[in-house]
């Protein structure tokens, strides 16, 4: 017990509200800039190709000059979870996991 008291405080001073703003604020700067599409443009273009509830969606790739790309993960009618990853700047699906 009292170990998941010592990882929960870690987690919280790694992972504080003003990193997820600053998160935020630099994928809405991207977003400006033309670099990257919105989040609303990506679950549009999951929602055109695939049937299901969008459950998560996480902006990933920004370190050491990679490209950006989004991971949604969606629960299908069928009750399955697939991962949908997508190029951030073209919106174009790179790759789904997950069973259809």
């Amino acid at each position: 017990m009292r170990i998941l008291g010592i990882a929960l405080v870690l987690a919280a001073l790694v992972f504080s509200p003003a990193q997820a703003y600053n998160e935020q604020d630099q994928a809405r700067k991207a977003v400006r800039a033309g670099e990257i599409k919105s989040l609303s443009e990506i679950r549009r273009q999951v929602r055109r190709n695939f049937d299901g509830r969008i459950v998560d969606v996480e902006l990933k790739g920004k370190k050491k000059g990679r490209p950006r790309f989004y991971d949604v993960k969606l629960l299908s009618p069928r009750g399955h979870v697939l991962t949908i990853r997508m190029d951030a700047k073209s919106a174009r699906i790179l790759r789904v996991r997950g069973k259809r």
